[in-house]
């Protein structure tokens, strides 16, 4: 009868035992990095739409330029600064800040001659949408300028190893499009 006690009390205490199997483990480690997965896959998807987002937008910049180009003719400081083109809404819903919380201007640009087009600012572009961007514009901008390197002169084609070059590591990156009239 001993015995019989025995093995009761060793199998009543081995069937109340709790805690997780190994394919629970695994299906729980499967889950987790499903959702790690999932959540990178989405910070590059928000990262892509500001990108698209900021392609929008200066293609919406470079349409009013032609348009108040042909209207105004030669932009001078009369016709044309930040304050003057927010009033026209150039800029998407009045702000004067890009998809990255950087600020956009607007100053009197210079293609072949003083006053033939605007030079639009965009500050604090990440590197990546720097990058990005900077190979994209050539059918917007007749001249960029990333920082202090013009990476497209009128007339010309980017060229990508210049945009690679002059794209900063870090949010601080400056770009300047020259959009004629």
């Amino acid at each position: 009868m001993k015995n019989f006690y025995s093995q009761t009390q060793h199998n009543s205490t081995h069937s109340n035992q709790r805690g997780y199997t190994n394919i629970q483990l695994a299906i729980g480690m499967i889950v987790a990095v499903l959702i790690l997965l999932g959540s990178i896959a989405g910070y590059k998807y928000i990262d892509q739409a500001k990108v698209n987002n900021e392609l929008s937008i200066l293609t919406d910049l470079k349409s009013a330029t032609t348009r108040y180009g042909q209207f105004t003719g030669i932009f001078t400081t009369t016709n044309m600064t930040t304050t003057i083109l927010t009033g026209l809404n150039f800029f998407p819903n009045n702000s004067t800040t890009n998809q990255w919380g950087g600020t956009i201007s607007a100053a009197i640009g210079t293609i072949n001659t003083a006053g033939d087009s605007i030079d639009f600012t965009f500050t604090n572009v990440p590197t990546y949408a720097c990058k990005e961007i900077g190979t994209k514009v050539d059918n917007i901008a007749s001249v960029v300028t990333i920082g202090s390197t013009k990476t497209k002169a009128a007339g010309a084609a980017t060229t990508p190893l210049s945009v690679t070059t002059a794209c900063a590591t870090g949010d601080n990156n400056t770009i300047i499009y020259t959009l004629s009239r």
